[in-house]
């Protein structure tokens, strides 16, 4: 019993380190076998020599040599942090400050204004056409006219409940106002793509806080796109 224990795990190990490493176990097997016959010595005999034409199939490179079919030059490499310098000196910074247009209405709901100032600010003059904004700005405030009173109502129903429902009344005004939130970025995204981002500027809705107040509160911001530097080489 002790002797095919003996045999059975020897038998174990050998599989196992074949499968492990296969090409170390065939040397060492192929060197400590005693009816190995010894390397020849390097003689310049005709059986040593070998002949440039014959493609037959050449030995093994050593364990951990870098394969000849794997190896890069260094010069053909390209890093990311290049190309990350060469996409930014093809974009030219931009230099003009976004235009902010604040709300002017009299209820605001979680920041969110019923109202647009429709006022064309000074930064957009000889940039953008005042008929081009006002309809975008028209259509804004008429979203809020549509869904602001209803959002209002909700909320004074919240704030009623809300003690009976320990808070949970003004989850339907948090939904309400963010829908509305959702249908005004939908109408600016079809307006940069119908106008503003033909002439280099992006209007979106976007959360701000200003120095003279708290609290933050929504507003439409149209920025400078960066323009490409058509000057800049290939």
């Amino acid at each position: 019993w002790w002797s095919f224990t003996y045999h059975l795990s020897i038998h174990l190990a050998v599989l196992v380190l074949d499968h492990t490493a296969r090409p170390t176990i065939y040397m060492i097997s192929m060197s400590s076998s005693p009816t190995s016959t010894p390397a020849a010595s390097p003689t310049h005999s005709p059986s040593n020599t070998r002949d440039p034409d014959d493609h037959s199939t050449s030995p093994l490179p050593p364990p951990g040599s870098p394969s000849p079919l794997t190896t890069t030059p260094l010069d053909n490499v390209l890093w990311a942090d290049d190309v990350a310098d060469d996409v930014s000196t093809v974009l030219l910074p931009s230099s003009a400050p976004p235009v902010i247009i604040r709300g002017t209405g009299a209820i605001t709901i979680f920041g969110l204004s019923n109202r647009f100032d429709t006022e064309f600010p000074q930064a957009l003059h000889a940039k953008l056409a005042q008929e081009e904004l006002r309809q975008t700005l028209g259509e804004v405030n008429e979203v809020l006219r549509r869904t602001m009173p209803m959002n209002f109502r909700w909320l004074l129903c919240g704030c009623i409940c809300c003690c009976c429902t320990l808070g949970c009344s003004l989850w339907p005004v948090i939904c309400l106002n963010k829908r509305t939130r959702n249908k005004i970025e939908k109408l600016l995204d079809k307006e940069n793509n119908r106008i503003y981002y033909k002439l280099g500027m992006k209007c979106e809705l976007c959360k701000q806080r200003f120095d003279n107040s708290n609290m933050t509160e929504y507003v439409i911001r149209i920025s400078f796109l960066p323009k490409m530097n058509i000057l800049k080489p290939d």
